[in-house]
């Protein structure tokens, strides 16, 4: 089970509580989308597939999560969503990045098996996850702007712990299946 182990109640800790589990995973998805990017540029092709396929993945599981738990949430607690955090924004959003990670997973194939492009495949690859990383940070911006904060303003410290640990699961869960992590 999670356990914020802070000893003051300050707004910071406050908000760790749902956001940490997921702030950790999205923090390691940087990580590994940046180790997806560097093997790209080596030449790496094999692990710099598997690196965006584990990115996806997270990213999937992340999306998953706040589509089935935390959203009916914020629609059960929050009367009248302020502008910019109504539901069906984060749910196409949602929509918006799980293609975009199709897209590029295919596209990424296609530099793996075709060795004939690769250096100019790989240049126009890096301009469009530009695009693709200011989705993912303006998605992220918008659960950390209306999402969280409503969520553990209205929702007791129980029942956020609670959220926390099942979503601590279901990343470790994840993880455990996933053969080639580390």
């Amino acid at each position: 089970m999670y356990m914020n182990t802070s000893t003051s109640e300050n707004p910071i800790n406050k908000e760790l509580k749902i956001l940490y589990p997921l702030k950790q995973r999205l923090e390691r998805c940087d990580r590994l989308f940046l180790e997806h990017q560097v093997s790209l540029m080596h030449g790496d092709f094999e692990t710099a597939q598997m690196r965006l396929e584990q990115v996806y993945e997270m990213r999937q599981l992340h999306l998953q999560i706040m589509e089935e738990l935390l959203l009916p949430l914020y629609e059960e607690i929050q009367v009248e969503p302020p502008k910019g955090g109504r539901t069906h924004y984060f749910i196409r959003e949602k929509k918006l990045i799980l293609r975009e990670f199709s897209k590029f997973i295919r596209i990424n194939s296609d530099v793996l098996l075709n060795a004939s492009h690769k250096k100019a495949d790989i240049v126009f690859l890096f301009e469009d996850y530009v695009w693709l990383r200011d989705l993912l940070d303006h998605h992220d911006a918008r659960e950390k702007a209306f999402l969280f904060p409503v969520l553990e303003d209205k929702l007791d410290s129980k029942r956020c712990n609670e959220i926390a640990t099942i979503i601590e699961t279901k990343f470790t869960a994840l993880e455990k299946e996933s053969a080639n992590w580390d």
